[in-house]
């Protein structure tokens, strides 16, 4: 980039140093589910489509003296549109499956369903994040604006819903140690932050704590509550056998 009298200089290493902390980001140990495989390959594939494919190409064309800005800028453009009928259109297949839920019976059946539902959630999180990074690197349309002001609709919707869901099945689960229904299993309390985590992470699709609905956020503040009170047995626990090695030594 220092070679040649490039314009995007400034702007094209700040994003260099912006994927290089999102990489310094990733926690290792999330890689192991799938919510955190797939959250790595999106941001991958982002690299490659928005700027390996477009800014490094760009900037290869300008210091070979061979760019056409209008053609560069139809190119740029078309790809981000891609991308944004991509998650328009998965946005609506998640809202016409939320729309199907409420009317499936059969419980097996049901679980399968909001498992799609979460699995497609994730995509279009990931998608929104290379929608929206396109966006602020190259603009985009006022239509193609509102059709993502569309999916954020769309997808706080689902997000809310499966936060709620995500929050629910750590009150049942943290009810029944509490209750004395079931004891403590080994390494609870990761599997409670794993949990509670993703409840955060869906919260954060939706603006935080305070944009949530009444029901889900009430739903986490007691996941949260019933969560620390489990964690707290389990460290009482670990404490108790550390006492007992002492013993045996």
């Amino acid at each position: 980039m220092d070679s040649f009298d490039y314009d995007e200089i400034d702007k094209h290493k700040w994003i260099h140093a912006a994927f290089v902390e999102k990489v310094n980001g990733i926690n290792r140990d999330e890689l192991h589910d799938s919510g955190g495989s797939e959250k790595l390959f999106f941001l991958i594939y982002n690299w490659l489509v928005t700027h390996i494919v477009s800014m490094d190409s760009i900037m290869i064309a300008k210091m070979n003296g061979e760019y056409d800005d209008e053609v560069g800028s139809q190119n740029i453009h078309k790809q981000t549109g891609i991308v944004i009928e991509n998650a328009y259109e998965l946005a609506a297949r998640i809202m016409n499956v939320n729309m199907q839920t409420n009317a499936i019976a059969d419980g097996r059946r049901k679980k399968s369903v909001v498992n799609e539902i979460s699995k497609s959630t994730e995509r279009l999180i990931n998608l929104m994040e290379l929608a929206d990074s396109r966006v602020q690197v190259n603009g985009c349309s006022n239509f193609q604006l509102r059709r993502l002001g569309e999916i954020r609709s769309a997808l706080t919707k689902s997000a809310d819903s499966l936060a709620e869901i995500a929050a629910k099945k750590v009150i049942k689960f943290c009810s029944d140690i509490l209750s004395g229904k079931q004891g403590v299993p080994l390494g609870i309390g990761d599997v409670l932050r794993r949990q509670l985590g993703r409840v955060s992470s869906l919260a954060g699709v939706i603006g935080g704590f305070d944009a949530m609905s009444s029901t889900s956020k009430s739903a986490a503040i007691m996941a949260s509550e019933l969560a620390g009170k489990v964690l707290e047995i389990e460290l009482g626990s670990a404490a108790s056998l550390r006492d007992f090695g002492d013993v045996e030594t």
